[in-house]
C-alpha cells in the first residue's frame, strides 16, 4: 500500500504543471465574432413556421433597443438565422448563428 502512494504522489506533481499549462491554451481559441460556427436544422416546414404563400428564403435578424433623450432608439442589427424553403415548402437549408 505505500508503494502504491509513493508512484501517485510523483504523477501528481508530473500531471500538475502539464494540466496548468493546457487549460491557458485552449481558452485561447475562442470563437470571434466574424467566424462564428453555423448549426443547421432541417425538421419543419414553412407551414409549421407559420408562414402562408410563396416564400422563399427568411433572414431573422435582432437588434437592442436604447431609450435616448426618451426615445427608443434601434441599434445595429445583427444576423440570427438564415432559412430556404424548397418549392413544396420544406426547408432545404437552416443557417441559425449564436449571439454572443
Amino acid at each position: 500500500m505505500n508503494c502504491f502512494k509513493g508512484r501517485i504522489a510523483p504523477a501528481v506533481l508530473l500531471l500538475g504543471p502539464v494540466l496548468t499549462f493546457i487549460a491557458p491554451v485552449q481558452a485561447q481559441n475562442s470563437v470571434t465574432a466574424s467566424a462564428r460556427p453555423a448549426i443547421s436544422v432541417l425538421d419543419s416546414t414553412k407551414e409549421q413556421d407559420g408562414l402562408v404563400g410563396s416564400v422563399r428564403r427568411v433572414k431573422t435578424e435582432s437588434a437592442k433597443l436604447e431609450i435616448k433623450d426618451g426615445r427608443a432608439v434601434e441599434g445595429p442589427p445583427q444576423l440570427v438565422e438564415i432559412t430556404t424553403y424548397g418549392l413544396k415548402g420544406n426547408r432545404i437549408e437552416n443557417t441559425s448563428y449564436p449571439i454572443p
